[in-house]
């Protein structure tokens, strides 16, 4: 049985290992929303 310290270092370690994917995952979607958002005001203006 895990105690409740080293849970807690295994869930932080695990963290530090994620972080770079959620890092990524909300700089594409940062970046995603002016894209479509100049490209359906294209599509209105023609």
């Amino acid at each position: 049985m895990t105690s409740r310290n080293l849970f807690f270092k295994l869930m932080k370690e695990d963290l530090k290992r994620k972080v770079w994917a959620i890092g990524l995952a909300f700089l594409s979607f940062f970046f995603w929303m002016p894209v479509n958002a100049a490209m359906s005001v294209s599509e209105l203006l023609q």
